[in-house]
């Protein structure tokens, strides 16, 4: 969240962002998505998750994650996907 305010704040924010769902610790991914956002509003933030199923991917999808990606994941999913989250409007 720093790295991305600081960038956001210096003219050269991130066009998106990959947050690892998995990794604990000073805050929640609830509280990471919702201090990305008050930095901007429209972050474009993909979620890489050791954690698959329905449940989960629609509860990170409420969170607010442009998309999830399962791990492992193959550099070519994550161009894939990256391409897609960046093409996205808004």
């Amino acid at each position: 969240v720093t790295y991305y305010k600081k960038a956001f704040d210096n003219g050269e924010p991130f066009e998106a962002v990959i947050l690892d769902t998995s990794l604990r610790g000073d805050l929640s991914v609830e509280e990471t998505m919702e201090r990305l956002r008050q930095t901007h509003p429209r972050v474009k933030v993909v979620a890489s998750t050791s954690t698959s199923g329905d449940p989960i991917m629609e509860k990170l999808k409420k969170l607010g994650f442009r998309a999830v990606l399962s791990k492992p994941y193959r550099s070519a999913q994550l161009g894939e996907v990256l391409k897609k989250v960046l093409n996205e409007t808004g």
